[in-house]
């Protein structure tokens, strides 16, 4: 490979009929000869590349719906089944998975659900119940009940070993769960 020093784009195309490497000799310009259209079609085709690439990319949904916009879509409907338990080591027992159960306006009252499982409900989730799980996961608590009052005092009141069924609407950017259900699970 031959490189130029950067004098060459200062030079006048007449100057340069021949470019001459250790190889072969080059045409590289001449009266009336632009130097600079093969410099921008080669720029204009990997643009169109690069473009393309992306539009395939955001219709195939590749990435989620993850940040700068968490809650864009339709509204997330979590529900989640599992045994609620007084301490992580305990709820671990029950389910694939363990959720902090924080309550918002009041003590700093915890819950740990051992979740046996969890999905989203609506036709247009791109997400899934482990998936929210997932993204909150990093926080304590990982998620934040609100919602009615005699949901979440009843959901406080349930003792440890009591089998849930929780649902509610989910905001992943502020890990709130507004419930609206809060019942013992049917025995199975």
């Amino acid at each position: 490979m031959h490189l130029r020093p950067l004098g060459h784009l200062s030079t006048p195309p007449e100057a340069l009929a021949y470019h001459v490497t250790a190889s072969a000799a080059t045409w590289t310009g001449g009266i009336g000869a632009s130097r600079a259209a093969p410099y921008h079609r080669g720029v204009r085709a990997a643009a169109w590349i690069i473009a393309s690439c992306w539009v395939a990319l955001a219709q195939a949904g590749v990435g989620g719906p993850g940040p700068p916009f968490p809650n864009f879509g339709p509204p997330l409907i979590l529900r989640l089944e599992g045994v609620l338990e007084r301490s992580r080591e305990g709820a671990r027992t029950h389910g694939f998975d363990v959720a902090s159960l924080g309550f918002l306006g009041g003590e700093d009252d915890r819950r740990w659900l051992g979740v046996t499982e969890a999905r989203t409900i609506g036709g247009d989730q791109s997400v899934d119940g482990k998936d929210v799980l997932a993204a909150v996961a990093p926080f304590t608590p990982n998620l934040l009940i609100t919602g009615p009052r005699e949901l979440t005092d009843g959901l406080r009141s349930f003792p440890p070993g009591t089998r849930v069924v929780l649902e509610g609407l989910v905001d992943r950017g502020a890990r709130t769960y507004y419930l609206r259900r809060s019942e013992r699970a049917p025995d199975a």
